[in-house]
């Protein structure tokens, strides 16, 4: 649950610093890809995932984690914009 809400909440960062209200956060990116409650959505932004996750788990790189999951996101937003319309 951890590792989901660390995800949740780096998704949540990356497009509330691009403008979007967290509504449009929860609908467009965070529920199509993660099928959560919106209630969930809150109690994970809630968290401090990343300071638990380093706690219950020192042998995981939970730095090299995060930029692996924002990598991906980032190429799949590129792949997204880039697709011919339709």
């Amino acid at each position: 649950m951890l590792m989901k809400a660390l995800q949740v909440q780096i998704l949540y960062l990356q497009y509330n610093k691009l403008g979007f209200p967290s509504e449009t956060i929860f609908r467009r990116f965070v529920f199509p890809q993660f099928y959560i409650s919106r209630s969930t959505f809150y109690n994970y932004l809630s968290l401090n995932a990343r300071g638990e996750l380093r706690m219950r788990a020192p042998e995981i790189d939970v730095d090299k984690m995060i930029q692996k999951f924002k990598r991906q996101q980032f190429e799949d937003w590129n792949t997204y914009l880039n697709q011919e319309p339709a």
